[in-house]
């Protein structure tokens, strides 16, 4: 993108405000933004709290960990997203953690993609984490390879009234890495 994609103007705010806003609209407990150390972000409302990585350039692996450990003990379950999701719904995240059940996680896959940064997790996966980080990885998508992770396919998430009326098109999944890609959310 080549700029803090949380400052992103997204109809005239930060990418970043609208997105805490979608997570706060869907979670009770806290929301965490997880930013990179010395990430200079907008003044964020409500319960929206700030983190920074706890290691710097560990990639989202180390969010995953800092997140988690800001977190501590006041939740069990996390909602993760990157901070690029502009049409991230509040129902997206409300079937995401209904279908938890007994699982580790659970992470959308279409196309035969999972979305590792669209997801949800038991926050005691942070040992998992740590293994993972102190191995010298740095993608998320292997905290879901090495857990109980339930894989939602496009079919099974649209099985959900409330999502399939408010996203059908699982427009929630989209990232913007492009200005390119940022106009074409836009419009």
């Amino acid at each position: 993108m080549g700029r803090d994609k949380a400052l992103l103007d997204w109809h005239g705010r930060p990418l970043v405000v609208h997105v805490c806003e979608q997570v706060a609209a869907a979670v009770d407990g806290p929301v965490v933004v997880v930013g990179a150390s010395g990430q200079q972000l907008p003044e964020l409302a409500g319960r929206v709290e700030v983190a920074e990585d706890l290691v710097a350039d560990r990639g989202p692996l180390e969010g995953l960990r800092s997140g988690f450990v800001a977190i501590g003990g006041r939740a069990d379950v996390a909602f993760v997203t990157s901070v690029d999701a502009p049409h991230l719904r509040p129902e997206l995240i409300r079937t995401l953690v209904a279908r938890l059940g007994d699982a580790d996680a659970v992470m959308p896959e279409t196309d035969g993609f999972a979305h590792p940064l669209t997801a949800v997790y038991r926050t005691s996966l942070v040992e998992l984490v740590d293994g993972l980080l102190d191995a010298g990885e740095r993608r998320a998508r292997l905290v879901g390879e090495r857990c109980r992770t339930v894989f939602l396919s496009r079919a099974v998430l649209l099985q959900d009234p409330a999502l399939r009326d408010a996203d059908p098109d699982l427009r929630s999944l989209a990232d913007v890495d492009t200005p390119a890609d940022l106009e074409a959310a836009s419009s």
